[in-house]
């Protein structure tokens, strides 16, 4: 009997430290480039959402988050990310991304750039700027409605390993 209360006890302080550790781990702050975070979905929902961003194409995810953000004067942020399950899954879906990219009509201006030494893709459309970027098995779309939105998107990537400014 002990040896119970001592595995549950262990799993629910487990689950209470990974979920401590997501939530605070910075990825998703509560505050980010002159914004602040309104909410923030996981989980099933989450990859609803982004399946639907996907107009119908069939993409396998095993997790997704949906955050988010609101400034002044009508600025706004929404960062879909989602897990694929390998890396080589998450370069695919980006690589689809970029082939369907030049011919939308929905986005304009497709650009290449490097911040923080990581590869990211932009373009301009649904009157925001959008960054999109693949990290290990995640898949990074944000759209932001705000003057400053490459400085949010430098203040974001500063919380991925490896995506950190070197100044």
């Amino acid at each position: 009997m002990e040896m119970i209360k001592n595995f549950i006890f262990f799993l629910a302080f487990y689950m209470i430290i990974s979920g401590f550790a997501y939530a605070n781990g910075n990825i998703f702050p509560e505050k980010m480039g002159g914004f602040e975070k309104v909410s923030i979905t996981r989980g099933s929902e989450a990859i609803k959402s982004v399946k639907m961003l996907h107009r119908g194409s069939e993409i396998q995810l095993n997790d997704a988050v949906v955050a988010k953000y609101a400034g002044g004067s009508g600025k706004k942020m929404i960062i879909w990310a989602s897990e694929s399950s390998s890396v080589k899954e998450a370069e695919k879906l980006i690589s689809r991304m970029n082939e369907k990219m030049p011919s939308s009509k929905m986005y304009r201006n497709f650009k290449s750039l490097k911040v923080n030494g990581c590869e990211v893709y932009s373009v301009d459309g649904m009157g925001m700027k959008n960054y999109y970027f693949v990290k290990e098995k995640w898949n990074y779309w944000l759209a932001v409605k705000a003057d400053n939105s490459r400085v949010v998107l430098i203040d974001f990537m500063s919380n991925l390993a490896d995506c950190k400014s070197s100044e």
